[in-house]
């Protein structure tokens, strides 16, 4: 199975690259580049494509790859930064823009991307992500300390917002049902908030310091693992009560730990270490969510993102 890394752009990064993970042994191959895209730090497969996001001299935007060939097959560069999350939804992909502060909403038809929705939250307001429940649009703005709300049926109409306590610093989210499990990056805290109200029901340690980043659901929808810059660890809960459990705290294999990504079978955790380190493959037990021992390693420089073949993320 072929996997995808984001990378910042540095003279060792330079684009997206791809790698290799055999999903019998959990082994990595050294990733290689697939296309050409400064500050692409962060991907999105469906189908045969990627998504991506790219500077081009003082502008920036989209691209849209074949994720085979690494053709570019389109780009359309509307955004002053690059974004910092993208998420496919159906033909739509969405994007959050942290430094903008803005989400935007292209389509991709007739082998082309086109432009058809820019949402301004508010300056600098550290839109994180695009996260969905039903027809409800979510964006943690890490900056404000809340999340956005909007109507996807109503041409993205404001629901409202959800406040969160000061210094929570909202990164990333994941859905287990109707319950959100939410990482607060600058407070280290798991938020778990149920949507029929939208309030928080419990607030559980990450780490003792760094700052907290992503966040992945096991298949079996046991288990949570969590990413922590600084601390360098990967923290584990279980999830099977109302409040979650953390069962493990781990070494990240590097520093820097950005994404971390599941394999399809459940058996291994892929870490992104962006400093040193590398692309990290722990093995896992799956009846108790423990992390094991490492068994594979590559190595790149600046890796921030990681993806494989649609249906492996479990943000969307």
């Amino acid at each position: 199975m072929d996997g995808y890394i984001g990378t910042y752009a540095s003279p060792n990064s330079v684009g997206v690259y791809r790698f290799a993970f055999d999903e019998s042994m959990g082994t990595v191959e050294p990733p290689t580049l697939l296309c050409d895209a400064p500050d692409a730090k962060y991907t999105a497969v469906t189908g045969n494509i990627l998504a991506a996001p790219v500077r081009r001299g003082k502008a920036a935007g989209i691209l849209i790859a074949d994720c085979q060939t690494g053709q570019i097959l389109d780009e359309l560069l509307t955004e002053s930064v690059p974004a910092c999350h993208l998420v496919w939804r159906n033909d739509y992909l969405f994007t959050a823009n942290y430094h903008e502060g803005t989400v935007r909403i292209y389509r991709w038809a007739d082998g082309k991307l086109h432009a058809k929705q820019q949402i301004v939250i508010a300056p600098k307001a550290g839109c994180h992500q695009c996260l969905f429940y039903g027809s409800t649009l979510l964006v943690p703005c890490l900056e404000l300390d809340e999340i956005r709300l909007f109507d996807l049926e109503r041409d993205c109409e404001p629901l409202g917002r959800i406040a969160l306590p000061s210094g929570t610093g909202p990164r990333h989210g994941i859905f287990c049902g109707q319950t959100l499990y939410l990482v607060g990056e600058r407070s280290r805290q798991l938020l778990t908030l149920h949507a029929d109200s939208w309030e928080i029901t419990s607030s559980t340690p990450i780490a003792a310091q760094g700052t907290s980043a992503a966040i992945r659901l096991s298949w079996d929808k046991r288990f949570l693992y969590v990413s922590t810059r600084g601390a360098d660890e990967i923290a584990v809960f279980r999830i099977d009560g109302d409040t979650p459990e953390r069962i493990q705290q781990i070494s990240c294999g590097g520093e820097h730990p950005r994404d971390i990504l599941l394999s399809p079978d459940g058996r291994f955790l892929l870490v992104i270490n962006r400093s040193k380190g590398g692309l990290v493959s722990f093995a896992l037990d799956p009846l108790h969510g423990s992390i094991e021992q490492i068994v594979s390693r590559a190595e790149i420089s600046e890796g921030v993102s990681l993806c494989m073949a649609e249906g492996t993320d479990e943000y969307v």
